[in-house]
């Protein structure tokens, strides 16, 4: 499977998504105009990705400064098919990372695990002065 990599802009975030090395990352600031056109690529390749994946665990990590709300719906529906996995007895880890003193974000990684019904791992970590 192909790797995913899509760069940021000032209102789209990175996304890499490697199946080869495990790694799944959604990382900036995600405020597009279309959320559902912008991730549409990323959406096609969990789908992809979970429907042939064999492994034991995955991890995926987001880090994002920003959101708009369609971005967590796009965000929730990728989420939703990597966590479909677990009826396969995939074990999967969502590590959410947030700036310490970013409430906000941490409130919608909290949101999102509730609606998801699916535990994160919550990351704070401090920008450098």
């Amino acid at each position: 499977m192909e790797t995913l990599h899509i760069h940021h802009t000032k209102t789209t975030p990175s996304i890499f998504f490697d199946a080869t090395k495990g790694e799944f990352r959604i990382t900036g600031r995600s405020i597009p105009a279309d959320a559902t056109v912008f991730f549409a690529s990323a959406d096609k390749w969990a789908e992809t990705f979970a429907a042939t994946f064999s492994g034991d665990f995955m991890t995926i990590e987001i880090m994002l400064d920003h959101l708009n709300t369609g971005s967590v719906r796009s965000i929730l529906t990728i989420l939703t098919r990597f966590l479909r996995m677990k009826s396969r007895g995939i074990k999967i880890i969502v590590d959410w990372h947030y700036e310490v003193e970013d409430e906000d974000i941490r409130d919608k990684g909290e949101e999102m695990s509730l609606i998801l019904e699916h535990p994160f791992k919550f990351t704070s970590f401090k920008y450098p002065e």
